[in-house]
């Protein structure tokens, strides 16, 4: 099964529209992305788990077709992650793995704290756990440096101006000069990214991530421990994210798993290398 050969599907929940894809059998298996990506970033994943796997790659809220609601508050981690319980309920899915990168990650991060009872697994990708992240922006020096575009983003308006106007060079820095492996990032993968970025709206509330994650903490701070079983993996070369916040994360996991360096990948190691990460997954996922 490829990834275009997954339904394509969508819910409500608590008034916003949020649009999934879905294919394949036996337990369920949660892929969340970050930004600026959307369901697509799994397309390397997908042939290999629908064999044994229900998989479920939901776009986030504000992304691509969903539901952008104006409000800041509806961006911050608490106010996101019930839209993937809600999920979760729609679906009558009691329990998941989910496999989370990014902003997927923080998301994630937040609802294995609070909601056990819901995930089998959790499995990370270059993305610190949040109480670090929040700890390490402040305080380590280096890592300000490399957060200098979150701080950025909280700028009104003119971030998203500018990339709507712009959505060519974004994706093509973002994704290529950024990359370890820009060959991995073709010409229609470009498009299909800038077809899901069609407007200010989605940028506004796709950055408004950022914005809400200073602005509407989740609570409580600190989160209670990870108690469900926690496995990394990370790329070593990420430009954003100092590998340094990897090992840190483990120290808020009752039950972790370890953590699986790509050497040369960099924030994008599901696009740049995708038969080591789908080996460190099945790994994971067979403990």
């Amino acid at each position: 099964m490829t990834y275009e050969e997954l339904r394509s599907e969508s819910f409500t929940n608590q008034g916003f529209t949020i649009n999934y894809k879905i294919g394949g059998e036996g337990h369920p298996l949660l892929f969340l992305h970050g930004f600026p990506d959307f369901s697509y970033s799994w397309r390397y994943q997908v042939p290999a788990f629908a064999k044994n796997y229900q998989l479920i790659l939901p776009d986030l809220r504000g992304y691509n077709q969903n539901s952008k609601p104006p409000q800041l508050k509806y961006y911050g981690l608490d106010s996101l992650k019930d839209d993937i319980i809600g999920l979760l309920d729609h679906l009558q899915i009691e329990k998941a793995t989910i496999v989370a990168h990014d902003w997927g990650g923080g998301t994630a991060w937040v609802l294995a704290a609070k909601h056990p009872d819901r995930l089998h697994k959790l499995i990370i990708m270059n993305m610190p756990h949040v109480d670090e992240f929040r700890k390490q922006i402040f305080s380590n020096f280096q890592q300000f440096k490399r957060s200098w575009y979150a701080l950025a983003f909280q700028i009104p308006f003119l971030p998203e101006l500018f990339f709507h106007q712009n959505p060519g060079w974004f994706f093509k820095t973002v994704f290529e000069k950024r990359s370890t492996r820009p060959e991995h990032f073709c010409t229609k993968d470009l498009e299909m990214y800038k077809a899901a970025f069609p407007d200010i709206q989605t940028w506004r509330a796709t950055l408004n991530y950022y914005r809400a994650f200073f602005r509407y903490p989740y609570q409580p701070r600190p989160l209670p421990k990870i108690e469900v079983p926690c496995g990394m993996i990370w790329g070593s070369k990420d430009h954003a994210l100092g590998k340094e916040l990897a090992s840190a994360s483990q120290g808020y996991c009752n039950h972790f798993l370890g953590i699986k360096y790509i050497e040369d990948a960099s924030h994008w190691l599901q696009h740049e290398y995708p038969e080591e990460v789908n080996g460190h997954l099945d790994y994971f996922l067979s403990l």
